[in-house]
């Protein structure tokens, strides 16, 4: 359309069509506006521009106090413009235009542009003070083109300057109603620079915004509220993208909202929008009519226009931002394209990172659940399931008919890889990928446990090493169990969506994946401790032979290297050239093999005993496990033989460190089978071994002894106890009779013999108790020392020496007979020692579950030369003592599972200390001793 003048007599255009209306922002801050230049002339009538450079149907407002202006302008309006703008006249002295602007923004009726006269005297104010009072008043006339008119020729820059700092866009002359055209040919110009800086100074509040932590959903109700206000916009809408492909509102959603649902499910996404949801790229739409086929179901947005933009965070595409203008509204300019682009990356970059820290807690706390959960678990299926189903429901998102998520636990040195857990997709495999337990070069997983890295593909080529075990799988992600630089495994993730594991994803799966890894080392080391310990009370029993213990260790190697063949040879002699005797032959499970298979790997040993890798490694052994990966089938008839690996390992022990006493070689399908860690360990296990075999020979000699030495020690020990108190009472017996001979007969000293012989009747009892197995119960300590001084008593008085008697009663656990013998012997060697007005006294302590019982005298002591060999038999200082007492009463106390001391820090004579345990069973039996 052009613009005309109309013919005489032609009726005029309706002046109250009106357009919609333009809000504006509603900031108050008085930002620094463009210096535009003013424009003194105008051009003349008969040049006419083309409609496309015009800014629509315009609605302009021109206030002045001149009825005459005002009429004639309104007049060449309506003679030559109606067709292009419609047109307001205002006079301030009958009408506030401040009011009057702000009902029409209001009322959301279409308002372009006003033009203010500069020299009104009226009662509201000249131009610019209407203007100020407009800004103050009416925010939403922020972006409200203003323009200062005035009937004065425009010299002075001062004068532009005072209208632009009052908030005008320009200072016009209006030298004539003419000046309308250029009034109106401004309007483009003035609505493109107010829509640019609504743009920017939207941009930044959202900065700002985002600088101050506020939420996506209150900074998306603010861009709602702007572009609903000042864009002439009847909906904003911003919509997350939810895992299963259902878009969720940012921002509020009242119950009244009934024109946007706060959730659309993935069927239900209008058309227009899905192009912004299928691509990965950030990209913007713009529709200047939405069709039928356009909305779908959505008719509200039948006819309008739109303009769209993806919500991107890095490559990751996590919702939609929609602006809708009504049918009549103005066209989207490829500015605001430029525009929402823009706005539309801080916003994804808002909620993204919002997104990345809110996963990022649950991530952490995911991690410290599983942490939990795999640390109460004792084996290995409990921690495989646990991180199958962490990592499927965290990852996967639990899709069972899009993904599917499966671990795969390496079995050292036999290549297989067996599949042990799997979740989602149900294995639907072609034939030749069935047999997946066996170690496969081309495969994903093969690769991994290579080079110890993740793999992750979002396309698959056909290049690529991915073996497709089923169809329309589009991208995977692959991640080794590493714990250690050990690979005991890998989880294999797969989604028929290309494109759909992002780092975080690789991130998260690679953490629960070391943690598994690790509780799973730990699993299988507690394993092996377990099996030393095994292997060390094999040697503690009598019943243990040197077959059991190879084969309680040939069952722990076969769980930790994984060998297909183990041969455990001992030498036949001294010379590393003559072969030595393959003594056993053992199979993967840690069986041994039949006496047949075992004769035909002696037989081939025999044969190839010059060539052998073990004869290599016997010429020069040392305790380090000898590795080497050389292909080997060997011609026995019926036995697979082939293998790609061997390990020797010579057994040392400590007193052998040079000479080997025996070597075991195992053999392996793959090459690798073994890693520097399950190296080193089995060097120091060797070691081990070895150690525990000349130990176990040993032992087996000694229990081979013990028996008879325990029937004879016993019998030794009664023997000499009786021998210790008959030669003791024999000297009596022969001193009392000579003292009758010499003076003659006397009762006294008959009574005395009696005396002595009764003692020798029960030093003989006190032999035969000696003798016998301890028989435990509680009993007081007291008591029975009570009795011994009692009993004792007439041969201290003779020498003058007091016992001393325990009033307090102390209840333990032990034997009576051995008890009161040890006490027997003590005071008759403190009586044999001490003088006339010494005393011998018993005191007891309680201590760390044990009772001290100590016995003193008062007496002379003990020399320090004699106190090393104090309790040696046949020490003694009496020409008439045998030196078997003390020695006795050690073995008596070793017997009741205690121990017979010496204090030599007591200074006042002799004490003796009698240590017994509260649980003298479990002593012995820690001995050896099983009563």
């Amino acid at each position: 359309m052009v613009m005309r003048r109309h013919k005489p007599g032609e009726e005029s255009n309706n002046m109250d069509a009106v357009g919609a209306s333009q809000p504006t922002h509603p900031s108050s801050d008085s930002a620094a506006q463009p210096n535009i230049p003013t424009t003194q002339t105008s051009p003349p009538l008969e040049v006419i521009p083309p409609w496309q450079d015009w800014a629509g149907h315009p609605t302009l407002l021109l206030v002045d106090d001149e009825t005459d202006f005002l009429n004639t302008t309104r007049l060449h309006w309506k003679t030559h413009y109606r067709d292009n703008f419609t047109l307001h006249t205002l006079d301030p002295d009958k009408e506030d235009p401040v009011t009057w602007i702000a009902e029409r923004i209001d009322q959301k009726k279409r308002l372009d542009a006003v033009y203010l006269d500069r020299n009104m005297p009226s009662r509201y104010g000249h131009g610019e003070e209407i203007l100020r009072r407009l800004r103050k008043r009416v925010p939403a006339s922020r972006y409200l083109p203003v323009v200062i008119v005035t009937a004065f020729p425009v010299e002075k820059t001062e004068d532009a300057a005072t209208a632009l700092a009052a908030g005008a866009q320009r200072l016009m002359y209006k030298h004539s109603p003419t000046f309308l055209f250029e009034a109106a040919l401004a309007v483009g110009q003035l609505r493109e620079t107010a829509e640019d800086q609504m743009w920017i100074d939207l941009t930044e509040e959202v900065a700002k915004r985002i600088a101050q932590r506020e939420s996506p959903r209150t900074i998306m109700d603010r861009i709602a509220d702007f572009f609903q206000t000042h864009f002439e916009a009847t909906y904003c809408r911003g919509r997350v993208l939810e895992a299963d492909g259902s878009l969720t509102l940012i921002g509020s959603s009242k119950p009244s909202d009934t024109d946007k649902p706060s959730h659309i499910l993935p069927g239900e996404i209008a058309p227009f929008m899905k192009p912004l949801l299928e691509v990965n790229d950030p990209r913007t739409h713009h529709y200047d009519c939405l069709s039928h086929d356009d909305v779908g179901s959505y008719k509200k947005f039948l006819y309008h226009r739109l303009l769209a933009a993806s919500l991107t965070y890095g490559r990751r595409l996590i919702g939609t931002l929609t602006i809708y203008r009504p049918p009549d509204g103005r066209h989207f300019r490829p500015k605001d394209e430029h525009f929402l682009f823009h706005l539309a990356m801080q916003l994804g970059v808002l909620i993204g990172s919002e997104w990345e820290r809110k996963e990022l807690r649950e991530k952490q706390t995911e991690l410290l659940e599983f942490l939990h959960a795999v640390g109460d678990r004792n084996k290995e299926e409990d921690i495989l399931d646990e991180l199958v189903e962490h990592l499927h429901r965290d990852i996967q998102w639990k899709n069972d008919r899009q993904a599917k998520t499966t671990i795969r636990i390496l079995e050292q040195g036999t290549g297989k890889i067996p599949r042990r857990k799997h979740l989602g997709i149900p294995i639907e495999e072609p034939q030749w990928t069935q047999d997946m337990d066996i170690y496969n070069e081309k495969a994903a997983y093969a690769h991994v446990i290579e080079t110890r890295e993740s793999l992750c593909r979002g396309k698959i080529h056909p290049e690529d090493r991915f073996l497709v075990t089923v169809e329309g799988i589009n991208s995977y992600l692959t991640v080794p169990l590493l714990a250690s630089n050990l690979c005991l495994g890998t989880v294999n993730m797969e989604h028929r969506q290309r494109d759909y594991y992002q780092s975080e994803d690789q991130a998260y799966a690679e953490a629960l994946c070391r943690v598994a890894a690790e509780f799973l080392l730990r699993i299988r080391a507690r394993k092996f401790q377990i099996g030393l310990l095994r292997l060390v009370n094999l040697v503690a029993k009598p019943s243990g032979g040197a077959d059991d213990l190879i084969t309680e260790a040939v069952r722990l190697l076969s769980e930790f290297t994984g060998f297909v063949r183990l041969f455990y040879l001992e030498p036949t002699s001294g010379n590393p050239d003559v072969a030595w005797n393959v003594h056993q032959v053992y199979l993967p499970d840690g069986k041994q093999a039949d006496e047949e298979e075992t004769e035909r790997w002696r037989e081939h040993a025999q044969r190839n005993w010059a060539d052998t890798f073990t004869r290599k490694t016997l010429k020069n052994p040392s305790g380090k496990v000898n590795y080497t990966e050389t292909d080997f089938i060997a011609d026995i008839e019926g036995i697979d033989t082939r293998t790609k690996s061997q390990a020797v390992l010579p057994i040392f022990s400590l007193n052998s460190p040079d000479k080997p006493v025996a070597l075991l070689s195992l053999r392996f399908r793959i090459r690798d089978a073994l890693n520097e860690f399950q190296k080193e360990l089995l060097s120091h296990f060797g070691i081990f071994l070895g150690e525990l075999i000349i130990r176990g020979r040993e032992m087996r000699h000694m229990f081979d002894e013990v028996y008879v030495a325990r029937v004879q020690g016993r019998v030794g020990m009664a023997f000499s106890q009786f021998r210790h108190s008959l030669v003791s009472q024999t000297g009596a017996i022969g001193n009392a009779l000579n003292r009758l001979r010499r003076t003659g007969a006397d009762t006294k000293y008959a009574e005395r013999i009696q005396a002595v012989l009764d003692e020798i009747e029960q030093s003989i009892a006190r032999a035969r108790i000696s003798a016998k197995v301890p028989d435990f119960s509680r009993k007081d300590i007291a008591t029975i020392w009570n009795e011994r001084i009692e009993n004792m008593g007439p041969l201290a008085e003779r020498k003058g020496i007091s016992l001393i008697p325990r009033n307090e009663p102390v209840s333990w656990e032990t034997d009576a007979d051995l008890l009161r013998n040890i006490f027997s012997n003590l005071i008759q060697n403190a009586t044999q020692h001490c003088d006339e007005g010494c005393e011998i006294s018993m005191h007891e302590m309680i201590a760390k579950e044990e009772l001290c019982v100590e016995i003193r005298d008062t007496g002379p002591g003990v020399a320090p030369s004699i106190i090393p060999k104090l309790f040696k038999s046949g020490v003694t200082t009496r020409s008439e003592g045998s030196g078997f007492g003390l020695y006795f009463s050690r073995l008596l106390a070793e017997e009741l599972g205690g121990r017979l001391e010496f204090d030599g820090q007591y200074q006042e004579g002799a004490c003796f200390r009698l240590v017994l345990p509260e649980n003298p069973r479990a002593v012995l039996a820690k001995r050896g001793r099983f009563l």
